[in-house]
């Protein structure tokens, strides 16, 4: 792929990581992946049209939709976004303009707009910097999500290989129940409620 450029980032964080980038990066639209996704076909195009479509749109996002899950954590997984995220993103952005909803790994935001923030906020090591970015760029116009922006993520968030229904029915409530916290704790007190996350390097 000679068109890929890679950084090198020393210091250790989501956060730096997608700060530097953006800093690399030429292009006047950002676009943030996991690097455990796998992004649809016409992802890109359904990104631009929106941003065509709405000229006060400053970013805009979509969900995980997880592979290999069965039919009940399929159920719960859609109940989480249709019952929870979405009535909860219209209430804080749409009707109280007081903050929105994004998933850090997978969105897109202009870059001018990014960079008159300051990026995503050097305080929020893991948690909750998605949210509070998604908070700030409110102030400079729409923050949208789409149920149709979605990309393909690995369920390791959501279940364990080798584990039963049950483990990991548990696993994935608690996935849901702890980002609400950190959703909730960032929107009113500018901190996410888990400080804490397992460090892999």
């Amino acid at each position: 792929f000679p068109q890929v450029k890679l950084i090198i980032e020393r210091n250790k964080g989501a956060t730096l990581a997608r700060n530097r980038g953006a800093k690399e990066a030429r292009g006047d639209i950002l676009v943030f992946f996991d690097a455990d996704i796998i992004v649809p076909p016409n992802w890109v195009e359904r990104m631009f049209l929106y941003f065509r479509n709405d000229k006060n749109l400053v970013a805009v996002g979509g969900p995980y939709r997880y592979l290999n899950l069965n039919k009940w954590q399929r159920f719960w997984e859609n109940a989480f976004y249709y019952v929870g995220l979405i009535p909860t993103r219209w209430f804080f952005a749409d009707f109280l303009k007081f903050g929105s909803v994004l998933i850090g790994g997978n969105f897109a935001v202009k870059k001018n707009i990014f960079e008159k923030i300051n990026g995503f906020d050097r305080r929020f090591d893991f948690y909750g910097e998605d949210i509070n970015l998604a908070k700030r760029l409110l102030k400079y116009g729409h923050v949208k999500f789409y149920m149709d922006l979605f990309v393909f993520s690995s369920p390791r968030r959501v279940m364990r290989s080798g584990k039963n229904i049950l483990v990991n029915s548990w696993i994935g409530f608690w996935a849901a129940f702890g980002y609400v916290l950190n959703f909730y704790s960032t929107i009113l007190f500018d901190r996410p409620f888990f400080q804490k996350h397992k460090d892999i390097r």
